[in-house]
């Protein structure tokens, strides 16, 4: 199970450092999957619809208390890569306390957010961010200790597709 790095304790250089390096992954990892040049990339944040959610709001719901739910069961369009690097609480009342990462049935990785709680600046940041490939079937599964709609969970993270699809230039 891994733990996240809080905010406080990296500083926001490091943070910068971080976001850049993911940057960096998802161009390599998107030009060698795929062949096609750098320039015709483009970087951007991670929505929640890219993940399948309906909205651009990050709210999750559970309906099962002390027990693992579903919150995204979908799959990576062709041509598009997908790294989260981080995870933000902005629930005031958060009943999540772990996160699991699958790609199909395989564990990616199992984080533990409790720790953010006790932090004024409730985010965190992965030692090993999360990948998923263009048609992997990604599905996450939040672990709640109480039913809740709309809990607010930041899954932060870029997207790489190419130029055109939603950022023109």
């Amino acid at each position: 199970m891994a733990k996240l790095k809080p905010l406080d304790v990296l500083g926001k250089e490091e943070v910068r450092s971080l976001e850049e390096d993911v940057k960096e992954r998802l161009l390599e990892l998107a030009v060698s999957q795929t062949g096609i040049p750098r320039e015709r990339w483009v970087i951007r944040d991670l929505l929640p619809s890219d993940l399948g959610l309906s909205t651009d709001e990050w709210k999750f719901d559970y309906t099962s208390a002390n027990a693992y739910n579903t919150v995204i069961d979908t799959t990576v369009p062709d041509r598009k890569f997908i790294v989260i690097f981080g995870i933000a609480i902005l629930d005031p009342a958060p009943v999540a306390t772990v996160i699991k990462f699958k790609e199909a049935a395989d564990i990616k990785d199992v984080i533990e957010i409790e720790d953010l709680l006790v932090k004024r600046e409730p985010e965190g940041y992965l030692e090993e961010p999360i990948e998923y490939e263009q048609k992997d079937k990604v599905k996450i599964e939040i672990y709640a200790t109480a039913t809740k709609t709309g809990e607010k969970i930041v899954l932060k993270g870029y997207i790489a597709e190419l130029k055109g699809e939603t950022i023109t230039v």
